[in-house]
Parts: structure tokens; sequence; C-alpha cells
């Protein structure tokens, strides 16, 4: 099972970090809301990567649960947005909405750490810390490599 950072210093940064990575989304969302509302022709296409209803949880919450629990530093969640445009550049998303941005930033961070560390945790504990069950992890896990064509590795 997975631990839990300690130290206060860890934790405040990761409320930090996760504030940030939290207000860019959240910003590309309704920004994209935005764009859906005054375009009626814009079509949204629903992918596996959404949610019939919006999250309870507070992305900024979600995204400090997972740092926290996950133990993943600030490179994961610098890979999670660039495979967040990634998905967006190839059309696989439409955009950034408040329906999709919790289940990508989950695939998006848990796929940068299977990437970069050598020890990585199992999609069973994945289900538990981002809060999907395992089935449909492993599905839209395999969607969003499919997506991004395997390709995890990030050029500068």
């Amino acid at each position: 099972m997975m631990e839990s950072f300690t130290s206060e210093e860890t934790i405040s940064n990761a409320k930090i970090v996760s504030g940030t990575v939290s207000k860019l989304l959240e910003s590309m969302a309704t920004q994209f809301h935005e764009q859906l509302r005054a375009n009626q022709d814009m079509e949204y296409k629903v992918t596996v990567f959404d949610l019939r209803t919006v999250p309870d949880i507070k992305l900024r919450d979600y995204i400090f649960r997972i740092m926290t629990m996950s133990k993943c530093i600030y490179r994961d969640l610098l890979a999670a947005l660039v495979y967040v445009d990634t998905l967006i550049n190839r059309g696989v998303i439409s955009g950034i909405s408040l329906h999709n941005m919790h289940r990508l930033v989950a695939l998006s961070i848990m796929t940068s750490t299977k990437f970069f560390d050598d020890v990585h945790y199992s999609n069973a504990s994945w289900s538990k810390v981002v809060g999907i069950p395992l089935r449909e992890l492993n599905n839209a896990e395999t969607v969003f490599l499919q997506s991004i064509d395997f390709n995890v590795n990030i050029q500068c």
C-alpha cells in the first residue's frame, strides 16, 4: 500500500504546486466551456476520460491527494501537462473540461511515474489513490497510451 509524505515542507510545496497546476487546468476548462457556448457549431467529443458528472472534489485537492499518496514529484506534473497537451493537439479530446480534467490528471501522473520511476505502484494501488475502479482505470490507461502512440518520452 502507498504511504503518504509526512514532511511539513513537502506537504507545503505539494499544496503550492497542486494549486498552481489546478488553476492552469481550471482556466483552460473555463476557456474551453466559453468557446463551446460561443460557438454552437463546435462539437464536444465525449471520451473514456469524461465523467457524467463533475467530481465533488476540487481539482486542487485531487492533485494534492495524488501527490501525497503516490509520492510523485514535480516532474510528473509537468509531464502530465505535456501528455494532456498532446491529447488536445491530436484531437483525441476536444479540450480540458470540468468532466475530464480529473481523469486526465490521474492518468497522466500515473503514466509519468510508471515511465520515469524504476519502482512504481500497481494499478490496483493507483485505483485506490485516484478513486477510479480498477477495470475502468485499466481501460482508460489503454486508451490513453494508444492515443499518444505509447510515446511517453518527453522531448524539449
